[in-house]
């Protein structure tokens, strides 16, 4: 948005009176510059270029409409907080478990008698995984949850109750399933619903996916003050002969903030 002189240079003698044409020039170019005070809106047809020792902007609150970019090395550097959305965009994160079985996550408890003795060690029907931090999208909430499994050929009958996973968060670092007054809350979950037949329930071997049906939209994820825990209860009642394969947790957030994981 340069502006041309109103005159060539040099030719603005002392004894000059400016015309009525001068002024009206000076009016309309006056007119068409950038007002820093007051603002406004403004079309220049050609980019504002800022050299020399750049500059700087100290507004209470800005937005670029259109793309930011850096050349020759150069960065965009934030004093304090994180580059934020206009609008919450969504982002979906899969955890892989590695198709482990359902047995091989399961903690060994000691067994004991009516009598009070101490027996051998069993398993027991419940997983506690502690999530690691990359798979939480930090400052943002949970939309989804999806977790998929599979069960081994052949199942020998149906179970009165299908696989649960519920997403829990508490203080402090992951460890064995907390006290009540340590558990802070629940995320999300869901059973799968058991279909008609035991054949059903196999899938022909392929996985069977549960789909969160209870999600607390209201925590934000924060992984400084809580750690997030994946807790799955195996079917009832478990077959541990061919065991339930833990496939993967995929978790959908509406994030309003692009943190680092």
């Amino acid at each position: 948005m340069r502006h041309d002189h109103v005159r060539p240079y040099g030719r603005w003698p002392d004894s000059f009176v400016p015309t009525a044409r001068d002024l009206r020039e000076f009016d309309a170019r006056a007119s068409r510059s950038i007002d820093p005070a007051r603002g406004g809106a403004y079309a220049p047809t050609t980019p504002l270029v800022v050299g020399g020792a750049g500059g700087l902007l100290l507004p209470s609150a800005g937005s670029a409409l259109r793309d930011v970019e850096t050349r020759a090395g150069g960065r965009i550097e934030l004093d304090s907080g994180y580059p934020r959305f206009a609008t919450p965009r969504t982002r979906t994160v899969l955890w892989p478990l590695g198709a482990q079985r359902f047995s091989n996550f399961r903690p060994l408890v000691p067994a004991i008698a009516s009598d009070g003795a101490l027996g051998y060690l069993v398993r027991t029907y419940e997983v506690f995984v502690p999530i690691p931090k990359r798979y939480m999208h930090d400052g943002a909430t949970l939309k989804e949850a999806r977790f998929r499994f599979r069960t081994t050929k052949p199942h020998p009958m149906l179970p009165t109750k299908g696989p649960v996973f519920i997403i829990m968060y508490q203080r402090g670092d992951a460890g064995p399933v907390p006290d009540p007054p340590y558990l802070f809350g629940v995320l999300g979950g869901g059973e799968f619903p058991l279909p008609a037949t035991a054949e059903a329930y196999e899938n022909d071997g392929n996985p069977h996916e549960i789909v969160s049906t209870t999600i607390t939209g209201t925590h934000v994820v924060d992984t400084d003050l809580y750690c997030y825990s994946l807790i799955v209860h195996d079917e009832e009642p478990a077959d541990p002969s061919p065991g339930t394969m833990v496939h993967s947790l995929t978790m959908t957030f509406n994030a309003s903030e692009l943190r680092p994981a």
